[in-house]
């Protein structure tokens, strides 16, 4: 009817132009020759189409092309192709499509019907739009609530069921996560005690996760943030407030808190913007004032204020179900532990024969009339099958020993000190006789005012203990005996040993001196072409080798005597003094000596000085056939022990005789190759094993030998 109407009021441009602008819709007018679409020419918009598109006079000049511009880049094909469809139809048709406004940057959507008319040569397109942007918005914003609704009714349906939290959590995820373009969301409980979090579902896009998962090398749900008091992540959540943020930067920030790692902390804001996210959110669930979960979300899509208030619908629907269920689990985990602490409480009482009991004061005058409770052990210390008779206060006091009832009665007033506790040691008589031996500890509750409610305690049968005790006292006492009798035995031994050094020092000399005597005769009389005169050089020599055993002999024997002086010993310094004292006594100067790091230690300086130049000396005896013998010497602390090493490149010797090197007179070279009586290291171990500490070698023959030691700090 309305075509009709333009058709026939084209006659009278004026009322063409009246009715035109009188209708409701949208309308404007192209003329073409063909279908071309730069030899288009729109020839008229009215007032509702200017104020639906947003445009002016101006847009009217740029012809179809400046109306193709304000279309959706999405739409603009579809747009195009409908003119095809009707000039291959010939018939009127109808399309939707979304318009871009170009002041306003606002989308509306249109649908437009398109009329053609043809005249002589040209044709007409009567364009009739009408905006449906709130059709359109109503009709998303049910769709979202009908789907709102629906998600709704599966968490509740798996809440009613009693569904595990777990479950309960995955279904809230996986509705959750497509409406809202989630790519990251996860379900954690808080631990109060400690703050941690525990993951109990989560919802990871595994496309978008891949690239960082494989950037990183660690998996996405494997990071579980942990939370401080300085992190910012737990500041957000002590709000207690639902936190959801659109800013980039606040997310980087929120997200960097949230990975809380050295590995990841580096790639958190590469992995912002390689995700594309533009919201997260940071659900706190809460049980009065305390925070017993936690949801957090990630979006690739700005929220807006509508999907803002949907997800507090959603985290607010959920938020009391899913509570409900972490504190049953906790409950129930509680319960557990209960159950388990006190079977482990009894097991403990029993194997520990421990008993615990309680009296609840009713009476302090008269306390027949308190309330006693004690634990099964309690009854069996006493003699009783758990629960098999009634106990008091009267009934425990007739089983006390008569010559101790005195240690478990009489002024208890006397012991009601807030914050004290009792200690007493009695005995019991059982009802066959037998005695046993009990250690108790007690204490008194009170209550606000300082007034006594009960009195809480342990009974420990030591009777064991105290026969183990007893049993202990006269072996020591055996022992004791045993001891000085040995002391006095080891006494008269060393005296005897003292007598004996004595004698070899001076009554064996006695006779070895007229030996040399007579010796130096003998070579005077026997002419030294003789053949004797070698038997008698053997001879003196045998004599000077029994001097030397003698003395070695007494040197040791004077080393187990010293008493040891304890001090500071300056290491480098004592080190520096034996070098240059060795140095100048041989021949071999060609010696490189390297002195490292070398600690101070508390020990006796001049057996210290004895074992290092004892060490130093070998070191420069058994390198000295070297071209370039080279000496290193150098210690370090380990906290209870300092150790000292003396490392040559000389002869070395076979690991195999280790065993022999602390034996006096035992040597592993022969006088042909090292001159040495083989005593200088048995003095040396010994000097190292009178401070606490001990000494060893490595070695490969020929290729030399380090020797350590080590004393105790």
């Amino acid at each position: 009817m309305l075509t009709s109407l333009i058709i026939n009021a084209r006659k009278s441009d004026q009322i063409h132009t009246n009715i035109l602008e009188s209708t409701d819709q949208g309308i404007y007018v192209v003329q073409l020759r063909n279908e071309e679409k730069d030899k288009w020419r729109l020839c008229y918009l009215n007032q509702n189409m200017r104020n639906m598109f947003g445009i002016g006079e101006q847009e009217l000049e740029k012809g179809l092309k400046g109306l193709l511009k304000l279309v959706h880049p999405d739409d603009k094909k579809k747009w195009m192709d409908t003119y095809h469809q009707l000039f291959k139809n010939k018939k009127s048709i109808q399309r939707s499509y979304r318009l871009i406004q170009p002041v306003t940057g606002k989308m509306i959507y249109i649908d437009e019907s398109i009329k053609l008319r043809e005249k002589n040569d040209e044709i007409e397109l009567y364009h009739y739009i009408s905006d449906i942007s709130t059709e359109k918005t109503l009709t998303a914003l049910l769709q979202s609530t009908n789907e709102e609704l629906k998600n709704l009714g599966q968490i509740n349906k798996a809440i009613i069921e009693n569904k595990s939290l777990h479950e309960i959590g995955k279904i809230f995820l996986d509705t959750i996560g497509p409406p809202f373009s989630i790519v990251s969301s996860r379900l954690y409980t808080l631990n109060q005690s400690n703050h941690e979090l525990t993951t109990v579902c989560e919802n990871f896009e595994k496309g978008i996760f891949s690239k960082i998962e494989k950037r990183i090398g660690v998996k996405a749900a494997s990071i579980i943030p942990k939370l401080t008091e300085s992190n910012y992540l737990f500041q957000l959540i002590q709000k207690r407030e639902t936190i959801i943020t659109t800013d980039e930067k606040e997310i980087i920030k929120i997200v960097d808190a949230h990975a809380d790692s050295a590995i990841i902390k580096p790639f958190v804001k590469w992995a912002v913007k390689l995700t594309k996210l533009k919201t997260f959110a940071i659900i706190p669930l809460c049980a009065g004032n305390k925070i017993v979960g936690l949801v957090t979300l990630a979006s690739t899509q700005k929220f807006s204020d509508q999907d803002i208030e949907s997800i507090h619908r959603y985290t607010e629907h959920i938020a009391g179900g899913l509570i409900k269920k972490i504190l049953e689990q906790d409950i129930k985990t509680a319960e557990k532990k209960l159950a388990s602490n006190q079977q482990l409480l009894l097991t403990s009482e029993e194997m520990g024969k421990i008993g615990s009991w309680e009296v609840n004061f009713v009476d302090m005058e008269d306390w027949s009339k308190n309330t006693t409770l004690w634990s099964d052990e309690s009854y069996r210390i006493f003699g009783y099958e758990p629960q098999s008779v009634e106990v008091s206060y009267p009934f425990f006091l007739e089983h006390v020993h008569p010559e101790d009832v005195h240690l478990v009665s009489g002024n208890f007033q006397a012991l009601f000190i807030p914050g004290s506790q009792h200690e007493v040691e009695y005995r019991i008589i059982l009802k066959n006789g037998d005695v046993k031996n009990i250690h108790g500890k007690f204490y008194i509750v009170f209550n606000e005012k300082n007034r006594p409610l009960k009195m809480v305690g342990m009974s420990q049968d030591i009777t064991a203990r105290k026969k183990m005790e007893k049993a202990l006292e006269a072996h020591n006492h055996i022992l004791k005996e045993e001891v000085e009798r040995q002391t006095r035995e080891l006494k008269i031994a060393n005296q005897s040993l003292d007598a004996f050094n004595h004698s070899i020092s001076h009554d064996i000399k006695t006779p070895l001196r007229a030996m040399d005597l007579y010796l130096d005769l003998l070579k005077e009389n026997i002419p030294a072409q003789d053949d004797n005169h070698e038997y008698v050089v053997q001879i003196g020599n045998c004599a000077n080798e029994m001097k030397l055993m003698i003395s070695t002999l007494m040197e040791l024997a004077k080393f187990e005597k010293i008493e040891l002086k304890k001090e500071t010993v300056n290491m480098r310094s004592m080190i520096n003094g034996c070098i240059h004292s060795l140095i100048a006594e041989t021949t071999n100067s060609k010696v490189t000596f390297n002195v490292l790091q070398t600690p101070d230690i508390r020990a006796d300086e001049n057996l210290v000085k004895h074992i290092l130049a004892n060490l130093i000396s070998n070191a420069i005896k058994y390198s000295s056939k070297k071209e370039h013998p080279i000496i290193e010497i150098a210690g370090y602390s380990d906290g209870a022990f300092t150790t000292y090493y003396i490392k040559d490149n000389g002869a070395g010797f076979d690991p195999k005789l280790a065993n022999k090197l602390y034996k006096p007179f035992s040597r592993l070279h022969n006088d042909s190759e090292f001159e040495g009586n083989g005593a200088g290291l048995s003095i040396a171990e010994r000097i190292i094993t009178r401070h606490g500490g001990t000494i060893w070698a490595e070695t490969e023959k020929g290729k030399g030998a380090t020797f350590y030691f080590k004393l105790p700090n």
